[in-house]
């Protein structure tokens, strides 16, 4: 009977059901997952072009081609691209073993500010490598084609790198922006969804604690009665049947 009394009170509630759904968390973990395999599986194609233009580069640039102008021109773009993607793929990776320790938004907000002066300070070390490059093309007992060529492809590895970091630095920045919205959003429906539980488990509580109100008693059903009166003499007796 108290089963019956029970479920009978909990459909009268109507208690709200939570139901499952992905965390925040986990659905931007999964979209940096699979940008940083993106990033992988890039940074892979940009090594192969690298390693096929600059062979190319330095077969033509030794014979003096025709071609070796473009052929340079390529390894130099291809270098900057290189880097690029390594640039990108580096930054995720170590954002991805950071936010592993669960950090607070506060120290989320202090890496950011850490890598954005390790990004600043490797800019200064591609600025001294364009002027080593300035130098070098400046003095002509130093102009060796190789030299320079080599040296020119690893300014612009260098400067793609660092770019490659600035604008992934700036994208987890937005990330974590939406992030930090989307889960003030998901914890106060959580809360709220929480709180109305609650409630009903209250008002259930309350509904079993009445005491059940007795039947009223029965009440026979009168019948009909018939008075017989009989007079004799002066005297007059009645009866009620």
């Amino acid at each position: 009977m108290r089963k019956i009394l029970f479920a009978a009170t909990m459909l009268a509630v109507g208690i709200p059901q939570v139901a499952p759904a992905k965390s925040v968390k986990s659905e931007f973990i999964s979209a940096w997952t699979d940008r940083a395999a993106r990033y992988l599986s890039d940074l892979k194609d940009r090594q192969a072009n690298l390693q096929s233009t600059s062979a190319q580069a330095d077969a033509a640039a030794s014979a003096h081609s025709a071609d070796a102008e473009q052929k340079v021109m390529q390894y130099i773009k291809a270098s900057g691209e290189y880097g690029y993607a390594q640039g990108r793929s580096i930054t995720l990776t170590a954002f991805q073993a950071f936010i592993k320790s669960k950090p607070s938004e506060a120290r989320v907000d202090m890496w950011m500010q850490e890598q954005a002066q390790s990004i600043k300070d490797y800019g200064k070390q591609v600025d001294a490598k364009l002027d080593e490059v300035k130098a070098i093309q400046s003095d002509p007992e130093k102009q060796n084609s190789q030299t320079v060529l080599h040296l020119i492809g690893e300014h612009s590895f260098m400067n793609g790198l660092n770019k490659g970091m600035i604008d992934e630095i700036l994208l987890i920045q937005q990330n974590m922006d939406t992030f930090n919205v989307a889960r003030r959003e998901e914890s106060a429906r959580r809360t709220a969804a929480w709180q109305a539980l609650a409630r009903s488990m209250s008002q259930m509580g309350e509904s079993m604690q009445q005491p059940m109100q007795p039947p009223p008693p029965l009440i026979a059903p009168k019948t009909a009665q018939t008075t017989n009166c009989h007079t004799t003499g002066q005297n007059t007796t009645c009866t009620t049947m």
